[in-house]
C-alpha cells in the first residue's frame, strides 16, 4: 500500500509542530505476535515467550518503517544508505565534509562498502572526494552544493514521513517508547547486555568455591549448589570446543566464573 507522505507533509503545516498526531490510549488489540504467543501458550506452557513479544515486534515494526522510508529515498533516486551518507556529512556542519575513514566508522561500514557508496554518490555530483593532506593513503569526503540542496528537499520530507510512521501514538507514549528503546541500546553499546553469554548462562561476578565444593557448584545460587546435570551439560572432553569454551569464561578473571543458574 503506498501513502501520499506528501500530502500528509502538507497537512501537518508549520503549525503543527507541537501538536503530536496520535490516538487515545486503548487496547491496541492483538497484532501477528500476539496470536503466534497465544499458539506457543498453548502448545509448549511450559517455555518462556515473553521475549518473543519484544523481539519480534521490534523486527516486524521494522520491516514496516524500512519499507515506508523508502518511499521518499526513491523519489530522489536514492536508498536509504544513500541518504545516510548525505545526512552524516551535513551533520557535521560547515564544509560539510570527513575522512573517508571516519566516515566508515560512524556508519559501521567495510572499506569496500563505503567505497562503493562514495563512489555512487560522487557519480552523480552530490559527493566529492580529494586527497587527505593529512593522511597520505587516506581521502576526504565532502558535499557539493547539489547534496545540501538535495538533503534541504529530502529531510521535510522524511522527517514527515517518520512522524507519519509514529502516529498511532501520543506524544506521551513516544517519550515513554524512545526511553524504554534508548535503555536497551545503551545495554549493548555498553556492553551490560550480555548478548556474547552463550545461552542460558549467566556471567557473575562470584567468589570461587571455598575447599572441598563441588567444581561445577554456584556458589551463589541455591539452585545450582550442586553439580550442573549431565542432561544439559555433558562431561567436557579435553581438547573440545565446550573445554576450550570453558577455558576462556575461567581465563576472564581470577574471581569471576559462570554461573550455571538459569534466570
Amino acid at each position: 500500500m503506498q501513502v501520499d507522505y506528501r500530502a500528509y507533509t502538507a497537512r501537518m503545516g508549520t503549525s503543527s509542530r507541537g501538536a503530536r498526531p496520535g490516538l487515545p490510549a486503548r487496547d491496541p488489540g492483538q497484532d501477528s505476535i500476539g496470536r503466534l504467543l497465544a499458539d506457543w501458550a498453548r502448545e509448549r506452557p511450559d517455555l518462556d515467550f515473553s521475549p518473543v513479544g519484544v523481539i519480534n515486534r521490534l523486527g516486524r515494526v521494522r520491516e514496516h518503517i524500512d519499507s515506508a522510508l523508502l518511499q521518499v529515498f526513491r523519489d530522489f533516486g536514492l536508498t536509504a544508505a544513500d541518504f545516510r551518507v548525505i545526512v552524516t556529512l551535513r551533520r557535521v556542519g560547515s564544509p560539510y565534509e570527513l575522512p573517508q575513514a571516519r566516515l566508515m566508522t560512524q556508519l559501521a561500514l567495510t572499506s569496500g562498502t563505503i567505497s562503493l557508496r562514495v563512489d555512487r554518490l560522487a557519480k552523480r555530483g552530490i559527493i566529492t572526494r580529494e586527497p587527505d593532506p593529512d593522511d597520505k593513503r587516506g581521502q576526504r569526503v565532502r558535499l557539493t552544493a547539489e547534496g545540501l540542496r538535495l538533503f534541504d528537499k529530502i529531510a521535510p520530507l522524511h522527517l514527515a514521513n517518520e512522524d507519519r510512521l509514529l502516529s498511532s501514538l501520543t506524544h506521551d507514549e513516544r517519550a515513554t517508547l524512545a526511553w524504554l528503546l534508548s535503555k536497551l541500546l545503551v545495554s549493548f553499546e555498553s556492553g551490560t547486555a550480555q548478548a556474547g553469554l552463550p545461552l542460558g548462562m549467566r556471567l557473575g561476578q562470584h567468589t570461587s568455591p571455598g575447599p572441598g565444593a563441588p567444581p561445577s557448584a554456584c556458589p551463589t545460587h541455591p539452585a545450582c549448589s550442586s553439580p550442573r546435570p549431565s542432561r544439559e551439560h555433558p562431561p567436557r572432553q579435553p581438547g573440545s570446543p565446550a573445554a576450550t569454551s570453558s577455558s576462556r569464561w575461567t581465563a576472564l578473571s581470577p574471581v569471576a566464573r559462570p554461573c550455571w543458574h538459569r534466570p
